[in-house]
């Protein structure tokens, strides 16, 4: 049992270094805090839908990047048309409430997070599931995993 709950603290241990590396990469500090008055007008404006969650993770994460991904929302926004999310994506994913985070893979997959904090990318007709949180959908972008097409 010893050795077993060893292990688990070790697995643990090497998790959050890994989370510490690729936070080191996009140059997060702890206690990060942006002002997003600009992007919740933003984006509100432009058709998406704006959440506690995603005030959170923005506050953050905005404007932070790597070359895996970007969390520039309004740079993500303007590459693409905001009525083919709130029309196909929203409408295959049977939700209302997307918004809008960054970009990953060289700026051809959109990530939108919606009011529970479930992460979803999108590339023209192509739509994925990428994590439960930002935690998990940023590794999972990093570590190119556990994407799921929807």
């Amino acid at each position: 049992m010893d050795k077993l709950i060893r292990q688990e603290i070790n697995f643990s241990h090497i998790i959050n270094m890994i989370n510490q590396i690729i936070l080191n990469e996009l140059n997060w500090i702890p206690n990060r805090k942006v002002d997003v008055v600009f992007l919740k007008e933003y984006l509100t404006q432009n058709g998406y839908f704006w959440s506690e969650k995603v005030s959170s993770f923005l506050e953050e994460f905005a404007l932070l990047n790597t070359k895996e991904l970007h969390f520039d929302a309004v740079k993500a926004e303007k590459d693409i048309d905001p009525l083919w999310i709130q029309n196909e994506y929203a409408g295959r994913l049977n939700k209302t409430d997307l918004c809008i985070i960054g970009q990953a893979y060289n700026s051809h997959l959109t990530l939108f997070m919606d009011s529970l904090g479930n992460v979803y990318g999108g590339y023209d007709d192509f739509l994925c599931f990428i994590g439960y949180s930002y935690e998990s959908a940023i590794e999972n972008i990093y570590f190119n995993r556990n994407i799921i097409e929807l």
